[in-house]
């Protein structure tokens, strides 16, 4: 294989003020394919940095592109086009502003965007309270008529419950709410199959996701756990010299509260267990548990649930079959809020107090280390 220079051009313009060189080779390579054309050791690499006599700002090599001959005869002999310039658009920089020479040099790009979404907002900053109609750039804490005094005075920055004027919470006032949505883009040389099974993965410790220059950080946001959900892994394929790149874009939406689902504690049944509290505050027993249920664990298990009972007037139906019945037990028809451990809220629990309702916390997506995907 061998390969010489056969042709040099020099194009000068001003752009905008600037200065632009363009330089062209053309070199003439022996070779048995394109590929094997642009693998010439005597080629310019992309990236290469060529300085022209009489030009003080040097010209870096960004394009290569291999034409087969048309004189060819017995052997196969390619022009290789090698194109320079100085324009800073016309090819990817490393960490240290410098051409990359591999894709893999690229310095990862972050992309920020925000998502919107509504949320029920229990609580908001109290302006005050106005005639229907007023205008926006009316609405002032010191227009609003008197306060009463079982409501909030008109305050900025601190949330109060939101009620009306009866003091009575006012239910399902949305809020708009906006996340934070960052894509990671980076280069890589081969595409790991592992990387698709990160889609709706939770970070399992704390991620920090930054970009830099010569001159050192000039992004940064750090990411406590469990607040990165990755929404997407986006790949593009690009090829350069007869070499296949991916470019990978990770796609993560931030929830600043955790990607936790928080479902209240209610149902239509109440669960009985030894020692499990009862509503005159004392603990079921083995032998209570099984003269209602039947000895274990033979005719029961160790936990046992038991329809939450409802006592509704006889004469609402026709149902009862005792006509001296005064009431009758039903299911009930809506789930009923439950203590945390299993019984109806109004029962004490032995690490609180009765009538509290519970919120049962899930984590519905995978938690995983996302070190391997080399974000950083």
């Amino acid at each position: 294989m061998a390969a010489n220079r056969t042709s040099q051009d020099l194009v000068e313009r001003l752009i905008d003020g600037f200065l632009q060189y363009d330089y062209t080779e053309v070199w003439q390579v022996d070779a048995s394919g394109p590929a094997a054309a642009l693998l010439d050791p005597s080629l310019p690499q992309i990236g290469t940095q060529y300085l022209i006599t009489g030009v003080t700002q040097p010209v870096y090599c960004f394009q290569r592109q291999p034409r087969r001959r048309s004189d060819t005869q017995a052997k196969a002999l390619f022009d290789v086009i090698c194109s320079f310039t100085n324009a800073v658009t016309r090819y990817e920089r490393t960490v240290d502003g410098l051409p990359a020479n591999e894709p893999e040099q690229i310095v990862p790009r972050v992309d920020i965007a925000f998502e919107e979404f509504a949320e029920q907002s229990p609580t908001a900053q109290f302006v005050g309270i106005f005639p229907a109609g007023t205008q926006l750039t009316q609405i002032d804490p010191a227009l609003s008529r008197q306060i009463p005094g079982y409501l909030p005075n008109p305050q900025f920055g601190t949330d109060v419950p939101i009620v009306n004027s009866a003091n009575d919470p006012i239910q399902n006032v949305n809020k708009r709410r906006h996340q934070k949505r960052l894509t990671f883009w980076s280069w890589h040389r081969d595409w790991e199959p592992d990387w698709d099974q990160y889609l709706d993965a939770v970070n399992d410790a704390e991620v920090t996701i930054t970009q830099s220059d010569k001159d050192g950080q000039r992004l940064r946001y750090t990411f406590p756990k469990y607040t990165l959900l990755i929404n997407d892994i986006v790949k593009e394929d690009h090829w350069r010299d007869g070499r296949l790149y991916f470019r990978r874009g990770v796609v993560f939406a931030n929830n600043p509260l955790g990607w936790f689902t928080q479902l209240p504690d209610q149902g239509f049944n109440e669960l009985w267990f030894v020692g499990q509290l009862k509503e005159d505050g004392t603990q079921m027993t083995q032998t209570e548990m099984d003269d209602w249920f039947g000895s274990f664990p033979t005719k029961r298990t160790a936990y046992e649930h038991s329809p939450i009972i409802q006592f509704k007037p006889a004469t609402d139906t026709g149902a009862t079959t005792d006509p001296n019945a005064e009431w009758y037990s039903v299911p009930v028809a809506d789930p009923q809020a439950l203590n945390g451990y299993g019984r109806l809220v109004k029962i004490a629990t032995p690490d609180g107090p009765a009538f509290e309702p519970k919120v049962m916390v899930y984590m519905p997506y995978q938690v995983k280390d996302f070190s391997p995907l080399g974000i950083s």
